[in-house]
């Protein structure tokens, strides 16, 4: 009976956001709104997305609009907006269809592919003659080197 318990916790520690509460519509927008989320959807699909604080989704090679409604986070890339409940743990997000856990993600803060980062980068490096800086081929490392 023991291992049947023990097995019973483990199994339980090993995936916390299948119990975590659904967010409510604030919960969502204070750790959406602003950062980017980068995940996988349950058919396997990857994905990277900034979701700005106007309501715009940009993605790699693409864009879309995002609002929070009834406590769900909903998106639309043109074809008609779909709506997911969503569970929040940390930095980790769950989209939920229903009880289905239907995709994942890590929350980033900001977006890590801002323009205005990348030119303060530019102007940062100018005149540099650092390997990190030549030719500004490598700001988002340099980003990464001071913490940005």
């Amino acid at each position: 009976m023991k291992q049947i318990f023990l097995a019973a916790v483990l199994a339980l520690g090993s995936a916390p956001l299948a119990f975590a509460e659904m967010a409510t519509g604030d919960d969502i927008m204070s750790a959406i709104s602003g950062n980017t989320v980068q995940g996988s959807m349950a058919d396997g699909a990857g994905y990277t997305e900034f979701y700005d604080t106007d309501g715009t989704i940009k993605g790699a090679d693409y864009t879309g609009a995002w609002t929070v409604e009834a406590d769900k986070m909903c998106f639309d890339y043109g074809e008609g907006k779909t709506c997911w409940g969503v569970k929040i743990e940390g930095d980790m997000v769950t989209w939920m269809d229903g009880d289905t856990a239907d995709g994942t993600g890590t929350i980033l803060s900001g977006n890590p592919n801002d323009s205005g980062h990348l030119s303060a980068a530019r102007r940062a490096c100018a005149g540099r003659p650092s390997t990190l800086c030549r030719d500004g081929r490598d700001e988002r490392a340099f980003w990464r080197l001071i913490g940005r």
